[in-house]
């Protein structure tokens, strides 16, 4: 028995349109009906629009009088204002769903406060084209006006039938689909132990490997410019000579080359700072960083201080300058630490920089 499970999501739509009338109460005069500009909810292409409508009504009065034995009542004619919204004009409803929803208009002062709101409901079909009208006696929001500006904001939120929709839960699938482990990684570190396809020899203190171009070249730019330069005699005989890294610094560094990942960084990050630097392999470096920042203490700071900045590890450098300065509770303090001595004896820049954290 499967145990099936759905999720049904609502794509609801909002926006808010303010706008702004200029001299209204000419506007309230001349009663021409006018619209506003077309606006629309952001990922949505139905349109919309606002009118403003002028109605004169005759309403009859509470008042009443004889008129030759009869009794008559009197008629009041009252002006409206009467805000519309509605489809734009350019748009083919029939290829829209209906849309349902609510709204909101508000009369803002100048600063943008609330004088007066009205809230109403939306419903759009295909066939017709206006959806909602609020009305106003015109006194009333000539009133509102402020400086003559009238100031309206209109809140939408609304849906479209097509925009509800219903998807399976990972649980409603009775096997699920099983993903693959990555393989390059794992591809990639078989051809550097069994050599396949080699083009390049790299000798290590007396150790060969057998290594690729393209590898070596995509992942540094200093192999890159060595087998780029076909004058050199390491690119024409194939044959590199490295005599400057221990076996298993080397070691480390291909496996990161080839994986992307690392075997014994922990043990080997203070070792590997300076060949990263040498290789440009600036990703390999910054992790090198953070181990050895884990293991940073006031004992060892200096030595990573001056290892940090003779290979241009700059995060590192900086880490270990505010880590000494929030160990350090005076500078009395750092004065008579170990840090001190050694900073003063060979790195006097580095005592530079550190003495401007002091009295920054």
């Amino acid at each position: 028995m499967s145990n099936v499970e759905c999720y049904t999501k609502l794509d609801l739509k909002q926006c808010t349109f303010s706008w702004k009338i200029d001299l209204f109460s000419i506007l309230c005069e001349v009663k021409q009906n006018f619209k506003s500009s077309v606006f629309t909810s952001e990922n949505d292409d139905f349109r919309w629009r606002l009118e403003v409508s002028f109605e004169s009504r005759s309403t009859p009065s509470s008042e009443s009088f004889n008129y030759i034995g009869s009794q008559r009542r009197c008629v009041t004619q009252i002006d409206y204002v009467c805000f519309l919204l509605h489809a734009d004009s350019d748009v083919d409803l029939s290829k829209h769903s209906p849309v349902k929803g609510n709204g909101e208009f508000i009369v803002t002062s100048a600063n943008g406060s609330k004088i007066d709101s009205r809230k109403f409901q939306l419903k759009l079909d295909v066939d017709k084209q206006y959806k909602t009208m609020k009305e106003f006696e015109l006194g009333t929001v000539k009133n509102l006006a402020v400086d003559d500006v009238l100031s309206i904001v209109c809140h939408l939120k609304y849906v479209k039938k097509d925009d509800i929709f219903s998807i399976p839960t990972s649980s409603s699938i009775t096997k699920p689909f099983k993903i693959a482990e990555p393989s390059l990684p794992r591809h990639l570190e078989q051809i550097l132990n069994d050599g396949r396809f080699s083009d390049v020899t790299i000798s290590v203190n007396g150790k060969t490997y057998d290594l690729h171009k393209a590898i070596l070249a995509a992942r540094s730019p200093v192999f890159s410019a060595m087998f780029s330069n076909y004058t050199m005699l390491e690119n024409q005989k194939n044959e590199v000579e490295i005599k400057d890294i221990q076996q298993d610094i080397f070691e480390e560094m291909l496996y990161y080359i080839y994986t992307g990942t690392t075997r014994n960084l922990d043990e080997l990050a203070f070792e590997l700072i300076p060949v990263t630097d040498k290789y440009d392999l600036d990703e390999l470096k910054n992790m090198c960083e953070q181990v050895m920042f884990n293991k940073l203490s006031l004992e060892n700071a200096a030595e990573i201080l001056m290892l940090a900045d003779m290979h241009r590890a700059e995060e590192l450098k900086a880490q270990t300058l505010q880590f000494i300065k929030r160990r350090s509770f005076s500078f009395k303090d750092f004065k008579n630490s170990d840090v001190w001595n050694v900073l003063t004896a060979s790195r006097p820049q580095l005592m530079k920089d550190m003495l401007a954290l002091f009295f920054e």
